[in-house]
């Protein structure tokens, strides 16, 4: 139970319950595992911030989720914003070369295509992206996913598809995993 005999969120237990979950969620929208944890430390301080304004229009979990959502996609707006400076600073230092292409027999490992899936998962909106990871990795209900974010569940199944096509096209064609089917 997340919520105290007094009415009061139990920040403790509900942190304590789902903290995994989170962690999960955080790591699947940054792609990058310090991200995640700072992310979800940022989570529970603004969750403990806002405890008070905790209105109980939706779960306390789903309540949860979405600052972690929010967060994990502010931590990733900040890497993005320092990878395009420092690649920025890196082009102008760089001497120009020949580009260096991968054999086009080259065999894909698993891990490369994972991190390939990676990439092109990080090309993709923040709308899509955690439309798909919530609907598909995390395999919520669409219902919630939607509560979550504020949305209806068809929008949530169209993000998820239209997330699936763009990265059908970022990938060329590799096998995607199916879409679950709808509730």
């Amino acid at each position: 139970m997340t919520i105290s005999s007094s009415g009061q969120l139990d920040l403790a237990a509900l942190f304590d319950l789902h903290q995994r979950q989170l962690l999960g969620l955080t790591l699947r929208i940054t792609g990058d595992f310090a991200l995640a944890e700072d992310a979800l430390q940022e989570t529970f301080l603004s969750a403990h911030r806002a405890a008070e304004k905790f209105r109980g229009e939706c779960a306390p979990a789903t309540w949860l989720f979405r600052i972690a959502a929010r967060e994990a996609i502010r931590q990733r707006a900040r890497r993005d914003a320092r990878r395009a400076r420092d690649l920025q600073y890196a082009n102008q230092d760089r001497s120009s070369g020949p580009d260096r292409q991968p054999a086009a027999d080259t065999v894909l490992s698993w891990r490369e295509k994972a991190q390939r899936l990676l990439s092109a998962l990080d090309r993709l909106p923040d709308d899509q992206r955690l439309a798909l990871i919530l609907l598909s990795v995390r395999e919520l209900p669409a219902g919630e996913i939607a509560r979550l974010l504020g949305v209806t569940p068809a929008t949530v199944y169209t993000r998820a598809f239209r997330a699936r096509q763009r990265l059908n096209e970022l990938l060329g064609g590799d096998d995607l995993p199916a879409a679950p089917a709808r509730a």
